[in-house]
């Protein structure tokens, strides 16, 4: 078994020996496409492996293709216990991708966990959650972004596009998803929602700074100490024709939501 040995500064150094052979694989596949807009890296930043090596190959994946957009999803390890290190590979991997990515999508291994947690306890299945899980968690909430937004041929569905409004400066790269209704397989076909409700508890979600939409104070209200987005980007996918426009004016059209330079 190799690996960096939780060593960024050996990932990264040693990324040479395998990129070209990274590389060929990467041209394999953008060959076999019929288009490529997006280049979609993931990554951990724990390890030496994945924050060293990972930020080294995201470097080349953008000199190799400088006119792709390129969204780098990224997992925080845990606040503690997982890697001795891991503070200082992360802030050196996120030092070298704030240059190289267009994009950060993060994802925290604490929150995967609790949102785990709790879907299997919803499953009623006695077990304990696994690195499946989280795994699971991840990609659903990354399909819930990156699947087409509408059916229509003509229509301009580019990942960054959709981005363009969330990202106007190339210092702000840090991206977040919440999504909503947080339930498991199991309960999904038995249960209705308004989208009113839905668009409520995800604005109270974010009032919170919580990823779940369960424990939130509703009594706490915005404030711009702890609310500091450049901006949001909503995505409803359902066949129910109602419409949210309202709802999200009530709900997220707060000049506290927002960072003072922003414009209304």
């Amino acid at each position: 078994r190799l690996g960096s040995g939780n060593n960024w500064a050996c990932g990264y150094r040693n990324g040479s020996l395998a990129e070209e052979n990274i590389l060929n694989s990467l041209r394999w596949q953008l060959e076999h496409a019929d288009r490529v807009d997006t280049i979609l890296p993931i990554l951990s930043l724990a390890g030496g492996t994945g924050s060293g090596l990972g930020a080294y190959v995201v470097e080349c994946v953008r000199d190799e293709l400088p006119r792709s957009f390129l969204l780098t999803t990224i997992v925080v390890p845990y606040t503690s216990g997982e890697v001795v290190v891991q503070n200082y590979n992360s802030l050196l991997t996120l030092s070298h991708l704030y240059h190289s990515a267009d994009a950060l999508f993060v994802f925290e291994n604490d929150i995967l966990q609790q949102y785990a947690k709790k879907l299997v306890s919803y499953s009623g299945i006695d077990r304990s959650t696994n690195i499946h899980d989280m795994n699971n968690i991840l990609t659903r909430h990354l399909c819930s972004f990156l699947q087409p937004i509408s059916n229509k041929p003509q229509s301009i569905c580019e990942i960054n596009y959709l981005l363009e409004s969330i990202l106007p400066h190339s210092f702000y790269k840090l991206l977040t998803l919440r999504c909503v209704p947080q339930l498991s397989d199991q309960a999904l076909d038995f249960s209705t929602y308004k989208w009113s409700s839905l668009i409520k508890s995800l604005s109270q979600m974010y009032i919170n700074n919580s990823y779940l939409d369960e424990g939130l104070n509703w009594s706490l209200k915005p404030n711009q100490t702890r609310t500091k987005s450049i901006g949001n980007l909503f995505l409803a996918r359902s066949y129910d024709k109602e419409d949210i426009d309202k709802d999200l004016k009530q709900f997220f059209n707060h000049e506290t939501f927002y960072s003072s330079f922003i414009s209304s």
